[in-house]
């Protein structure tokens, strides 16, 4: 089933890249590569401690792709608008690796979760979540972005109320269910924000 999606992916952005030009083509192809080293042998990116970054590469390519789609040419502005929605979809892969901790380390899959001491490892989800805003931040401050942008810095009481949490009972994952909802919400709202905005201030 995998492989079908990858197939009807790779097909719609064949076609998306004859409508916007040649360009579209090395975003695709870079990430069906991520989304096949991910998981896949030999490479196996996730189980080498590197998920993450191939995460926030990959929804960091959907935005930049979605861009070249339609100023049909690359540009640094959506990485710029995309950064922080990537590294709040970051943390969602992060903190859902807490209650598969031991399955993961038994087969193999060495992520940064079972790579930290426990301590350390918590210390990650509110790191990546303080960068993803502080990105925001220096932007708007750059005049990148348009001041009203800073409305979609809210979540970020969300993904604090997650920190704690996940500081509390990462050694029972049982109980980070409410954690992972309030990630999910700290991203979904985010982009919603900032989507809102920027079509507000859009000339």
């Amino acid at each position: 089933f995998g492989y079908l999606l990858l197939v009807i992916a790779i097909l719609g952005g064949m076609w998306l890249s004859w409508m916007a030009g040649a360009g579209l083509l090395l975003i695709g192809a870079l990430g069906v590569l991520i989304g096949w080293a991910y998981s896949a042998s030999p490479l196996r990116l996730n189980g080498r401690g590197l998920g993450e970054l191939c995460v926030l590469a990959g929804f960091l390519g959907v935005v930049v792709g979605a861009d070249f789609v339609q100023r049909q040419a690359f540009s640094f502005q959506p990485i710029i608008v995309g950064m922080p929605y990537a590294l709040l979809v970051t943390n969602l892969l992060y903190i859902n690796q807490f209650p598969d901790k031991k399955a993961d380390a038994m087969a193999g899959k060495h992520h940064l979760v079972v790579r930290l001491p426990l301590e350390q490892a918590v210390l990650v989800y509110p790191l990546l979540a303080s960068l993803a805003f502080a990105w925001l931040g220096f932007f708007v401050y750059a005049e990148r972005l348009p001041m009203l942008a800073m409305l979609s810095v809210l979540p970020l009481l969300f993904s604090a109320r997650a920190a704690l949490l996940l500081r509390k009972y990462a050694a029972t994952p049982a109980y980070l269910l409410s954690a992972i909802k309030l990630t999910l919400a700290a991203m979904l709202s985010h982009a919603l924000f900032l989507t809102l905005v920027l079509l507000w201030k859009m000339p």
